[in-house]
């Protein structure tokens, strides 16, 4: 396995996935990195159910 690049914590979806959007573009050209939105509640309490996505 490779190294884990957290980016960061955020609120909310929306500015979630504005940073994501940054940081996979940024990294595009590199097959080998990815990306991905992580809900941490869902990790910490998996029966619940957050809003929804867009």
């Amino acid at each position: 396995m490779g190294k884990l690049d957290i980016v960061g914590v955020y609120p909310d979806y929306k500015t979630a996935y504005q940073a994501w959007q940054g940081v996979a573009r940024a990294t595009m050209d590199d097959a080998k990195v990815r990306y991905f939105i992580v809900h941490l509640h869902r990790l910490l309490d998996p029966e619940q159910t957050g809003a929804k996505e867009p």
